[in-house]
Parts: structure tokens; C-alpha cells; sequence
């Protein structure tokens, strides 16, 4: 560039830092076109005046561009610069380093130099960093030892191999940092120590982690060093270092973790320190326990230390007008206290019961009983850990009597908990302590001085009355709807807004008496609707839209149907208002009052949706918020304010930059495709028109990382998608070749989806979505899923069930591990229930197309058997067991007798499996075997000694009946049944009747005791037995059933027929030998039933 062309650049530069959007939109806008259409003259003009600028913020802006666009870019812009130019920024980059005058400008520089390494040095082709950053390390000037210990530190996050290789020689320049003397240049290797840790391959490296763990006194010595020296910014470094290795790798730490724990608290404690140092403090502690919570259940001082400095900070708390202030939802509080109150909680998530109530709860009696402070902190630290607690030791009663303190922020505290109670032991508050808890928050509902108070009240209730028996909220709608309405009418908005939502609840747990409030109620509802407009009263009309749909489905559609369409004309013209487009909050309420009404109108909500479907697009399309040059830039400058040469603030660029995207607009792209969803499902054939751009749009949503239940609803979505395209084609509104386009595309996604999600709740939410999509095509699966699909999809949930092994069994190796508790044996064995849920829909799925295919699945099991026979083996673990018995199953019920090939491989196991401790393994196999008998035909009769033995042999243990072993239990009299039915043992039918009834499966009364009928109807002599010895048992049998509810109106009716031929049939003197012959009680209901017929 010449001179003109760089003052030119360096003028746009200083219009993109201007406060004037207009000014600052045009300079970016030419910056993007200087860089797409003159990449290299425009690059080489940034370097230069990099280098020569005199605005210090110039260079900074400078650098924080080249740092976003030249590495990150896709592709990469450096990649396409040129040879000439990218050695030009190399050697620059590191001349710049060393004269650049501002220390935050040079650690801007420092984080580009990372930027660019991390795109060469895998390459070899930066050779110079390294010798150059190593001549640094040596330097006079402390700032550039610094520096150089700095970008070290950086640079190993990449974790190439030319770092990993360097371990030995960043370790040395650690070792010379930490003695260095300049308190700089020993902070920069504390912190570099921290990142470097994080790449040691502990199990393959233990002499190089030793070597480093004999850095940490050192390290706690330069943190009391910068302590005394009152240089609280290096002191928030080096604790925020510490947080990094405590949250990713706490072991690390453990021969100094008592050292750690007595230093980490007596600096939290230190009421003269920087909130966030304190805070950082209390982060060590907690994400230690999140990482290696068996390690830390084991030292007595880090527990004891970590909760006690949680209810320190939570001492921190001012007696001002807190309570007298609505809350703001949008504001972040950072104070002591919320620091105090979050660490509570995740101690108490990873920590678990136990331990968290024996540290905790001794405190929280300790408090209880001091300053309004105490009792403060005390309340809301219950409130913290109750969700772990046992029930028993919640002192609910003595919770109740704070609603009276003197305090109001203790009685704030003391509501605050009764809604974390209510919330986390909703059924056991219901049924034992509703009668203390209504009454005691009446009081502050009506403290009208006390909004915060009143609107908390008012969440607790609604909290407690989800899910509420009616018969128990009978005893209390009168009173709590009378208060309610006159808290309504004295109190603000913001109280208003709260009441809303519980008038709402008291419907959905009463509402057949709520229909005699409806009169009296919607109407004031309805106007808050229609005359909501001021912005004070925005977030009331919001509730009122919910409260309002909310009622009208509990009372039904009949009450509310008049009332139904005049909201919905309402929400038409509030929609068309401007005031919604600046009004995000009555747009999403709105949405979900939409929902609701699609399902309480059904198809007569189908005119609405031309103009509610554009809205929703929309929202779903909704990029995330972007971040200007400007606000990057000041964003920076506050964090480079006043900086030494901190080592962390350039990594906290991306985070901030991050921070800036709204949540609110994912939480929004959320709602939309929840409503989305919900259209689709109450539609059916109704969302037709709409299949199309709704499948344009959320099927790449399922790969859409930034908001999880963006991904679960456009997963969830796909089988009602599936469903409104069937039906459209069963009404003849679409072709078969759309159908099989939509699943060919559906199955896809799903399929790639699979291969790569790591999240276990959302790959089983796939794998139910493509079970259901699968089942939504019925007969069509067929027209849907040719043999080369079959395939892909068999071998794709077949892999699913290795990794879930794999996953099973590496946390069966977690036992040898020096930390396993039995708390860590309580979270693996949660882990493991998520795996076994995983497991029985990829089953399920599987038997979907076993079900749909049938022979035509076999080329693909063929495939599949040698793992499934794998699977089968004793060595395996018994989840794993179970789900191969499962697809065997499937395989033989549905396939039947071409399935019979494979006896050899599955019959000698199913008789194995038979005596398996475990009845969720038993059941399956007595299920299997029953099938084989039924549909195997001659080879079944190898393997019919050996199966009648073990099954009589385990229906003659004394417990086969009892809890967890009826149902399978039930399946072995099937089995038994089916054997002699369809083997021709009929023998067996006088052993199969002494173990009826069934007695916990129901699905196995329909062949069971149409069984029976058809035997005593035959009156065969193999089921009454040698001199009908068997009549009382088939008698009393009969009545019990005849009496029995669960029992099948056409059974009762054969039975009904059975019995009046018996008694007109039966000698007197044969029918009372069969009343002498049976129990005082059975002969009693035979008498009445025979009476009664």
C-alpha cells in the first residue's frame, strides 16, 4: 500500500472505534470488502500499521481483528495469503513482540502469535517461534520473559505433537519463572504450569505430573507473595489457573489438597480481599468436587473447608429494601452471597447426600439459632442442598415458623426454601404436611409492603399444587382463589404476574371445581388481555395469555370454547401491533398460548395457522446475535484495562465475545420449535401444507449444538412429520415417492446424527424418534427401507449397543480406581440405567423392522449374529445379555419358523438364561423360549427335556412369585403352556394348571386362559387329570377368574358359559366333594359365584 491507500485504511480504522453505529457499520462494512477483494494488500496495510500506528487503540483493534479473521476464517484466510506475505506476518509478528510499547496491546500480539501457530507449527512451518520465544525467556526485560512464559502457555491448549515434544524444555523455563525475580514473570509461570498440566498424559507421564506437582508449594508461595503485596490482579490469575486444573484434572492436585484447602480458605475468608477473589477461592473448592468427588469425599478438611466458606459468603448481605424491590429477571448477580448459594448447590449435586447433610447440616443448626444474617443464610442454604437430603431430616415445621421472623429477609429466606421443598418433595408435602404448608403462606401473599416476598409466596404455591390430589386441593381452592383475588386487585405488577400462574395451577389440580370459578375469574383475565398495553403491565398480559389457555384446558373445551375464540382474535390483533415486535416477552407467551389452543380446537384451529406459521419460521430461522468490531474492541479494553502482563485476559476474549450472543434468542428459537412440534402432533393431517419448510428447517437442528432442546424438539418432531405424511397420502394429498423422499431424508439425518452424538439422553431421543418414524410408515416401511437400508440401519444401532458396552464396562473399571466410594458407585450405576434405557430403544427400534420386514430382515441378521451370539455369552454383563435376548425375541416372534435355523445358537442359552439371578434377564428368555416352542416346530424337540426341566425346576422355588420375579415368573407357565400345546406334551398341562393364575403379567392372561377355557371345554383328560383328581383346582380356578377384574370380558364371558354347564352338569355329590376339598375362603367365593351365575 502507499501512503494515501494506508491513511485511507487507518481512517476507516478510527470510524469502526466510533460510538456512532451508522459511522462504525460503514468502516466494517468496507473492512469486508478491502479483505474479499484485496486479501494481501489489505493484510500487508494492517501489518504495517500494526507496527507504525501511534493510537494505541488503532493497534489494539488491529490486532483483535487479525486474531478473529485470519486464522478462524473457513477457509482459512492466512492458508490463501501468500508465501511472501505469510512469512512477512511470522517475522513481523515477532519483532512487534518485542518493541511493542503497551503491555495490552502486547498481550493482544501474543494472542495472535498463538492463533497463527496454532495453523503452523503442526505444519513445521514456523520454525522460528520456538528459538525465538526461548531467546525471550532469557531476556533483561521482565515484561518479555514474561510474555514468552505466556504464549508457552497458550500454545500447549493446542496440544500438537511439536508441544507435546517441548514438555520437558517448557517445564525448565517454568522451574526459572517460579525463581525468577520479578513477581511478573513468577505469575506467568504459575499460570503456564496450570495450562501446561492439562496436557501430561498422567497414565503414561507420571514422572513428568510428579515433576510438576513439586511446582505447587512454589506456586502457593508466589500467591502469598502477590497477597501481601495487595496485587490482587495476579492473585485472581493464579487462583483462576488453579479453578482450570481443579475443573479438568483435580487429582492432579491431591498430595497438596489439605495444604490447598486450609490456604484456599483462609484467603476466602478475608473479608478485606476483591470479591472475586474470594469467589475464585470458593470455585476451587467446588469444581474440585465436581471433578473428582470420590477424592474429595475422602479429605475430611477440603469438605469441611469448602461449606464453610459457602455459608461465610453468604454472610455477605446488606439489610436494605431487597424484599420492598421487584426482582429484575435480566440482571446477573455476582454478589458473595448468589456465589455462596450456586456453591452450595453443585457441592451438593456432585458430593450427594450423605456427606454434603453431615458437613452442612450441623452449620445450618448453627446459624439458625444467630443474627438475622445467620438465619438468613441458614434458610437458604437448606433450600441449596434439600434436593440430596433426606426427607426425614428436612425440619419443614421449624421452616414454617421463619415465615413469621421479625426479618423480612429471613421470611423471604424462609418462603424462598418452603418453594425448593415444595419442588423437590412435591408428593411426600402433599399427602403429610398440606395442612401446614397452605395455611402458612397465606400471611405472605398479603405482605404488601413486600412484593418480592408476596410474589414468591405465591411460586411456592403454585409449586406445591402441581400434581395435587383434587381431593386434597378441594380443602383449599375456596380459600386460596378468595386471596388470591384480593391480593390481585391491592397489589403492582409484578406481584400480579405471580399470582396469574398459581390461579392457573389451582385449574390443573381441581378442575372440576374450578369450573365454578370460571365465571368470575376469565373475565378479569380476558380484560387484563385485551388492555395490557402499558409496558409496566406487559409481563401481566403476558401471564394472563398463559393462565388463560392454561384454565381453558383444564375446564375443557366445552366451558371454554366461546372465550377460546375471542382470545384467539385477541392474540390476532396483538400480533399485528407494532408493540410486539419490541416486545419479545408477550411474543413468546403468545406462542405458547397458540399451542394450547391447537390442542384444546383441534382441527377448528387450523384457519389460524397461515398467520401463526410465518411467525414461527421466522424465530426458527433466527441467527444468534453477532458481536461489532467496536463492542469487541470495548469489551477488551476493560478487560486490558490497567493489565501487567495478566495472562489470562486475551483467552477471556472469545468468552466475552461468546457472552454477547443472546440466550434469550436460543430460549426463543426453543419455544418456537416446542410449538412447532405441538402443531404438528394435535394437526396430523391438518400440518400437511406445512411439512415441507418445517422440514427445511428443523432437520439440520438436529446437529445444532448451541441449545439442547433446540436439538431434542427437532428430533422429537420426525415421527409426527412421518405421521402427517402418511396420513396425507391415505386422504390422497400427496404420493407414495414424497413419503419415501421425507423418510429417506428423515433416516438420514438421523442415522449421521448417530455417529457422532455424545450426549446419551439425545441419542436415545434419536433412536426413539427413528423407532417411531418407522412405526408412523407401517406398511409403508417396506415401500421405505430396501435391503441396503435395512442394512445401514441394523448395522448402525448394532454399533450403538458395542460403544454402550464398551461405556459399561469401562465404568466397571472405574471400581479399581483409588477414589471409588459408594457415592461414585451410586452415580455409575445411574449411568448405567441411562445406558439400559439407551440400550432397550435401539432393541425396540430394531424390532420395529423385524416386525415391518420380517424375512426380509434376515440377510441383515445374518450380519448382525455373530455379535448378537457375542453378546449372549455368560461373560458378558448382563445388560448386554438382556439386550441380545431381546432382538432374538423379536426375531423369532416375528419371523417364526424360517427363524428356527438359528436354535442351535439361542435355545441352549434362553434354558441358561432361565436361572439367571437377575428377573429382567429371566423374563425375556421364558418369553423367547415360549415363541420357540410355538413356531419352531420339530427343531424345537432337541432342546424340550432340558427346557421342561429348568422351567418346573424354577417354578418350584419357594420366592419364583414374589415382587420382581412374578412377571418373568408368569412368562415360564407360558412356556410351559406353549411346549405342551404346540410340542404335543400335553402331560404337561395337569403341571401348567398348578401354577395358574398369572399373577403380575397381564399381557400373558389373554393365551393363558383361553388355554383353560378351551381345555375344560374339550375336557381333556391330561388337564382334569387321573379321576378328574384336578376338578377342585379347575373349579376354584375358574371362579377366582370370573371374579377377577384384569380378566378379559370374552374370557369372562367362556368361563361364565363353563361354570353354569358345571353346575348343571356336576352331580351334587362330585360338586360338594370339590367344596370339601379346597380352603374355607375359596369355597366360599365358588358358593357366591356360583349363586351369582
Amino acid at each position: 500500500m502507499n501512503q494515501e491507500q494506508l491513511a485511507q485504511l487507518h481512517g476507516t480504522l478510527t470510524q469502526a472505534l466510533s460510538t456512532q453505529n451508522d459511522v462504525r457499520n460503514a468502516a466494517e462494512k468496507a473492512m469486508a470488502q478491502y479483505l474479499d477483494k484485496h486479501r494481501d494488500l489489505f493484510i500487508a496495510g494492517l501489518m504495517h500499521l500494526l507496527k507504525e500506528s501511534a493510537e494505541k487503540e488503532v493497534r489494539s483493534l488491529i490486532a483483535i481483528y487479525l486474531k478473529n479473521n485470519l486464522c478462524r476464517s473457513e477457509p482459512v484466510i492466512f492458508d490463501r495469503t501468500s508465501d511472501q506475505l505469510q512469512n512477512a506476518i511470522k517475522a513481523e509478528l515477532l519483532v512487534l513482540l518485542v518493541r511493542e510499547p503497551e503491555s495490552h496491546v502486547r498481550n493482544l500480539l501474543s494472542d495472535l502469535v498463538c492463533e497463527v501457530a496454532q495453523i503452523t507449527l503442526h505444519k513445521n512451518a514456523w520454525p522460528q517461534l520456538l528459538p525465538a520465544l526461548y531467546h525471550l525467556s532469557g531476556h533483561q526485560e521482565e515484561n518479555l520473559r514474561a510474555v514468552s512464559l505466556s504464549i508457552f502457555g497458550k500454545l500447549t491448549e493446542q496440544t500438537t505433537d511439536s508441544i507435546i515434544k517441548e514438555i520437558p524444555n517448557i517445564h525448565t523455563l517454568i522451574g526459572k519463572g517460579l525463581q525468577d525475580s520479578s513477581l511478573k514473570v513468577q505469575e506467568a509461570a504459575c499460570v503456564t504450569a496450570c495450562q501446561t498440566i492439562l496436557i501430561i498424559d498422567d497414565e503414561k507421564n507420571t514422572t513428568v505430573t510428579k515433576s510438576f506437582q513439586q511446582f505447587t508449594p512454589a506456586i502457593m508461595n508466589i500467591l502469598a507473595a502477590c497477597l501481601a503485596k495487595n496485587d490482587e490482579t495476579k492473585v485472581k490469575n493464579i487462583l483462576t489457573g488453579f479453578v482450570t486444573v481443579f475443573s479438568e484434572l483435580a487429582q492432579f492436585y491431591r498430595p497438596q489438597l489439605s495444604v490447598m484447602a486450609q490456604a484456599f480458605f483462609q484467603i476466602g475468608c478475608n473479608t478485606s480481599l476483591d470479591d472475586d477473589i474470594r469467589q475464585l477461592c470458593l470455585e476451587c473448592f467446588v469444581s474440585a468436587s465436581e471433578c473428582n468427588a470420590g477424592m474429595v469425599r475422602k479429605s475430611q478438611v477440603w469438605l469441611q473447608n469448602s461449606v464453610q466458606l459457602a455459608f461465610a459468603l453468604m454472610l455477605d448481605v446488606d439489610d436494605d429494601d431487597y424484599c420492598e424491590k421487584p426482582e429484575n429477571p435480566d440482571a446477573y448477580d455476582d454478589s458473595n452471597l448468589d456465589c455462596g448459594e450456586m456453591a452450595l448447590d453443585r457441592l451438593a449435586q456432585s458430593l450427594r447426600g450423605d456427606k454434603m447433610t453431615s458437613i452442612a447440616f450441623p452449620l445450618i443448626s448453627q446459624f439458625i439459632g444467630g443474627d438475622w444474617k445467620h438465619r438468613h443464610a441458614a434458610l437458604k442454604a437448606l433450600a441449596q442442598i434439600a434436593e440430596v437430603m433426606d426427607f426425614k431430616r428436612i425440619p419443614l415445621r421449624e421452616v414454617v415458623n421463619f415465615v413469621k421472623d421479625s426479618h423480612p429477609r429471613v421470611r423471604f429466606a424462609a418462603v424462598f426454601c418452603l418453594g425448593e421443598l415444595a419442588e423437590n418433595f412435591r408428593s411426600e408435602i402433599q399427602h403429610s404436611y398440606h395442612q401446614i404448608f397452605f395455611p402458612c403462606l397465606i400471611d405472605p401473599l398479603g405482605e404488601l409492603k413486600y412484593p418480592r416476598i408476596q410474589a414468591y409466596a405465591a411460586c411456592a404455591i403454585s409449586s406445591l399444587i402441581e400434581g395435587c390430589d383434587e381431593s386434597i386441593m378441594d380443602n383449599y381452592i375456596d380459600g386460596l382463589l378468595k386471596v388470591f383475588v384480593q391480593v390481585f386487585e391491592k397489589s403492582g405488577p409484578y406481584v400480579q404476574e405471580h399470582i396469574l400462574p398459581a390461579m392457573a395451577a389451582v385449574a390443573g389440580s381441581s378442575p372440576t371445581k374450578m369450573t365454578n370459578y370460571y365465571g368470575a375469574l376469565m373475565p378479569t383475565i380476558k380484560h387484563l388481555i385485551y388492555h395490557g398495553n402499558d409496558k409496566q403491565m406487559r409481563m401481566v398480559r403476558a401471564r394472563a395469555i398463559e393462565a388463560a389457555t392454561f384454565i381453558g384446558m383444564q375446564v375443557g373445551k366445552e366451558l371454554f370454547y366461546n372465550d377460546a375464540k375471542e382470545i384467539m382474535q385477541a392474540f390476532l390483533e396483538i400480533m399485528k401491533s407494532d408493540e410486539v415486535a419490541a416486545d419479545d416477552t408477550s411474543q413468546q407467551y403468545i406462542l405458547q398460548a397458540w399451542s394450547r389452543l391447537c390442542t384444546i380446537l383441534g382441527q377448528e384451529f387450523l384457519p389460524v395457522l397461515p398467520v401463526v406459521m410465518p411467525v414461527l419460521f421466522e424465530m426458527i430461522k433466527k441467527k444468534d446475535h453477532s458481536v461489532s468490531i467496536k463492542a469487541a474492541a470495548s469489551m477488551l479494553g476493560e478487560v486490558h484495562h490497567g493489565d501487567e502482563g495478566s495472562d489470562f485476559e486475551g483467552d477471556d476474549e472469545e468468552a466475552l465475545l461468546k457472552a454477547q450472543g443472546s440466550t434469550s434468542s436460543l430460549d426463543e428459537k426453543a419455544l418456537a420449535c416446542s410449538v412447532l412440534c405441538s402443531f404438528c402432533s394435535d394437526l396430523g393431517l391438518g400440518f400437511f401444507p406445512y411439512v415441507g419448510p418445517s422440514l427445511e428447517l428443523m432437520l439440520p437442528l438436529i446437529n445444532y449444538e448451541a441449545h439442547e432442546e433446540v436439538r431434542a424438539y427437532a428430533i422429537q418432531l420426525m415421527p409426527d412429520i412421518m405421521k402427517s405424511v402418511v396420513a396425507a397420502l391415505q386422504h390422497q394429498q400427496t404420493q407414495l415417492d414424497f413419503v419415501k423422499l421425507v423418510f429417506d431424508k428423515i433416516c438420514g439425518k438421523m442415522l449421521e446424527r448417530m455417529t457422532c452424538e455424545s450426549e446419551l439422553e439425545i441419542l436415545q431421543n434419536i433412536v426413539e424418534a427413528l423407532r417411531g418414524c418407522i412405526s408412523e410408515a407401517g406398511p409403508l416401511a417396506l415401500e421405505c427401507i430396501d435391503q441396503k437400508g435395512l442394512e445401514t440401519i441394523g448395522q448402525a444401532l448394532l454399533k450403538l449397543l458395542v460403544k454402550s458396552d464398551e461405556r459399561i464396562k469401562g465404568r466397571e473399571e472405574h471400581k479399581k480406581d483409588e477414589d471409588y466410594d459408594e457415592e461414585t458407585e451410586a452415580s455409575l450405576a445411574m449411568s448405567n440405567i441411562v445406558e439400559d434405557e439407551l440400550n432397550f430403544v435401539v432393541a425396540e427400534c430394531m424390532g420395529c423392522l423385524i416386525k415391518s420386514h420380517k424375512t426380509l430382515f434376515l440377510p441383515v441378521w445374518n450380519v448382525l449374529l455373530p455379535q448378537v451370539v457375542r453378546m449372549l455369552s455368560t461373560q458378558s454383563l448382563p445388560s448386554t445379555v438382556k439386550n441380545a435376548i431381546y432382538l432374538w425375541d423379536d426375531i423369532i416372534e416375528h419371523i417364526q419358523q424360517p427363524a428356527a435355523q438359528y436354535f442351535p445358537q439361542f435355545v441352549p442359552a434362553l434354558v441358561t438364561y432361565l436361572e439367571h439371578p437377575q428377573p429382567e434377564i429371566r423374563q425375556p428368555s421364558a418369553y423367547g423360549l415360549a415363541h420357540c416352542a410355538q413356531h419352531g416346530g420339530e427343531a424345537f424337540q432337541p432342546f424340550i427335556q432340558g427346557a421342561v426341566a429348568t422351567l418346573i425346576r424354577c417354578l418350584n422355588a419357594p420366592d419364583h412369585n414374589k415382587d420382581d420375579n412374578a412377571s418373568a415368573s408368569d412368562n415360564m407357565v407360558s412356556a410351559l403352556a406353549k411346549i405342551a400345546q404346540y410340542q404335543n406334551q400335553t402331560e404337561l398341562y395337569s403341571v401348567w394348571l398348578q401354577h395358574l393364575p398369572i399373577n403380575s403379567d397381564k399381557s400373558e392372561h389373554a393365551y393363558n386362559y383361553g388355554l383353560l377355557c378351551s381345555l375344560v371345554e374339550q375336557n381333556s383328560p391330561h388337564l382334569f387329570g387321573p379321576n378328574m383328581q384336578n376338578l377342585p383346582k379347575i373349579v376354584s380356578l375358574l371362579c377366582r377368574l370370573y371374579c377377577d377384574e384384569d380378566v378379559s370380558d370374552d374370557i369372562k364371558a367362556r368361563i361364565k358359559g363353563l361354570l353354569q354347564v358345571m353346575k348343571t352338569q356336576l352331580p351334587q355329590e362330585v360338586f360338594s366333594q370339590v367344596l370339601q376339598s379346597v380352603p374355607a375362603q375359596v369355597r366360599e367365593n365358588i358358593s357366591n359365584v356360583m349363586q351369582s351365575i
